[in-house]
């Protein structure tokens, strides 16, 4: 990482960390007056989501994983499965610090283990009971088949091209492969035990996901327009930057590198599905900018070389 590219990433997450901080004192304020304030925290929940994505872009791990955890809490207190207490603030508060100390001033004082640990007193959130379906949705053990040699956002695409294709296939597993065969000699696969769900849980993600393109409210309709398939797709944006509290994202006002990534996820044809794909478009501005690629992608693998 150059020193330019690594001042801009220290000079964002700062603004960052400040201003997490000063909203953390505001709802503070808000949960000792009123009980606090559901868009404060949704401001707080923006930061530390972006925040934990330009730490996992530029190689700060660490940092990232504080923000995941921190994200996790406060998207409990977001959905009202923890009440905002003094208790909660002071984890919140301590894990900003946690920040400061992880950017530039003593990486090494951060017990992320002792940290962790407070995090989960404080939720209430219960493991799934055994067995549970959703609890299994995991990728790890996909994801440990990936070389970390690979970069970052080379193993996030595959990360969610891997989560289509169970999605696809109604929760068979596969380890993905650049090489199929090496002189005729197929390359060996490890098998994954399938993860095993109620035929309706399935049904109803694809047909949310054929929604999604097919239906007269989905968020890519534009791309049902002359497909000769059913296609099953999940539009996505990832924000780059924060906003501040009250202010309008307006794309115009906004340098190319700090627009938003749109994201594409999808499968076809919907019924037997043979393709799934994941798109990122970086600073494309939003899932439109993902979406076309997809088609282009998914029509060619269908019907053979694109025009």
């Amino acid at each position: 990482m150059s020193d330019n590219v690594r001042d801009e990433f220290l000079a964002e997450a700062q603004e960052i960390i400040e201003s997490l901080s000063r909203d953390l004192l505001l709802l503070d304020q808000a949960q000792k007056d009123a009980g606090g304030d559901p868009d404060l925290v949704n401001e707080v929940f923006r930061g530390v989501h972006t925040l934990k994505g330009i730490a996992g872009m530029f190689g700060y791990h660490q940092l990232g994983a504080v923000a995941h955890a921190l994200e996790d809490l406060l998207d409990d207190l977001r959905l009202g499965r923890v009440a905002l207490s003094q208790e909660v603030l002071d984890v919140l508060f301590e894990g900003v610090e946690n920040f400061q100390r992880l950017l530039i001033d003593a990486p090494d004082t951060v017990d992320l283990e002792a940290f962790a640990a407070e995090i989960d007193r404080v939720s209430s959130r219960k493991a799934a009971p055994q067995g549970d379906p959703l609890e299994e949705f995991e990728l790890d053990e996909v994801a440990g088949q990936m070389p970390e040699s690979l970069p970052l956002g080379i193993r996030q695409r595959l990360q969610l091209a891997v989560a289509t294709s169970i999605m696809a296939s109604k929760g068979l597993r596969r380890v993905p492969r650049l090489v199929q065969s090496i002189d005729g000699v197929p390359v060996d696969v490890p098998a994954l035990e399938p993860i095993v769900a109620p035929p309706e849980y399935w049904q109803a993600v694809h047909k949310g996901m054929v929604e999604v393109v097919h239906g007269q409210r989905g968020t890519a309709k534009a791309l049902a327009v002359g497909l000769e398939y059913q296609m099953a797709g999940k539009t996505g944006t990832a924000q780059v930057i924060g906003i501040a509290q009250g202010a309008v994202y307006n794309e115009a006002d906004v340098s190319e590198r700090h627009r938003h990534h749109g994201l594409f996820i999808a499968f076809a044809p919907a019924q037997e599905p043979t393709i799934a794909v994941a798109i990122i478009v970086e600073n494309g501005g939003g899932s439109s900018a993902a979406y076309p690629i997809a088609r282009q992608v998914i029509d060619t693998w269908l019907f053979g070389e694109a025009d």
